[in-house]
Order: structure tokens, then sequence, then C-alpha cells
């Protein structure tokens, strides 16, 4: 038995797979961070990707840095600011802030993470990485 032809017009796009986009490290992003918890960013928000564009297609996720615009004098650690000023990006109209002790691995797909622009300054991806590495290495003093 042959399967009867679809007489419904083929959608727009329909040949084209749910998400094309793949995030990579130094893209900015914006997506949904929620459901979250007490003090944890919640909502929309954009981020930086701290992770690869092969580790996000090989699992559908994404590390990221989340981000906002509203800078928090309180967020200390030992003394040390825990918020880092983000460099300018051509596509944010102001200027952000971003919070390395609250990196996160989320499904892109399903916090509909959209690309923003991506981060021009290598030196600035470094410093916030081993902010990171400071967090969770078991030698830092931080």
């Amino acid at each position: 038995m042959r399967p009867r032809p679809d007489p419904r017009p083929p959608r727009q796009g329909a040949s084209l797979s749910k998400q094309t986009y793949h995030p990579d490290r130094g893209d900015i992003v914006h997506l949904n961070l929620s459901p979250s918890t007490r003090h944890e960013l919640t909502g929309p928000h954009f981020a930086l990707v701290v992770s690869t564009v092969r580790f996000s297609k090989a699992t559908g996720f994404a590390i990221v840095v989340p981000g906002t615009t509203k800078y928090h004098a309180e967020q200390r650690l030992a003394g040390q600011q825990l918020m880092v000023k983000l460099p300018p990006v051509a596509a944010l109209t102001q200027e952000g802030w971003l919070y390395p002790h609250q990196i996160k691995s989320l499904d892109y797909r399903d916090r509909g993470m959209a690309f923003v622009g991506k981060l021009a300054d290598d030196d600035f991806l470094i410093d916030v990485m081993e902010r990171i590495r400071a967090f969770i290495d078991p030698d830092s003093t931080t």
C-alpha cells in the first residue's frame, strides 16, 4: 500500500531543521534563564557563551555566563568584585555586567537562545574563563 500524498501545501521553512544556530565560545546570546531559584538570575537575559560549538552540536547544551545591565557592588568574594563589566558589543544598547559565579550549562534550544553578537576581545574572554577556573580549581585561594 502506497502512502497518500499530503494534500496540504508545504509549510514555509519546513525543510529547515528546528534549530540552525549552534552557540560558540565568545558569542553574546539572549536567552530565558527561567526557571531559577532564590539569588539566581531569572527570566530573559543576555549571556556570554564559554563552551565551543563542537560541544553545543554534540550535546545540545551551551555553557554560559549570565549577564545583566544592573551593577551590584555587594557581589564580592574575598574582597574581589564578582561581577565583570562586559566590553562594548555593537548589538547591545546598554552596558552590561557578567556573573562568572553563576555559570550555567543549559539546553540552548529549550531556553530560546538567540545570537546577539560576537565578543571582539579575546583577552576579556580569557579573563572570564580564568575567573571561572578560580572558583572550581581546588588549589585556588579564591
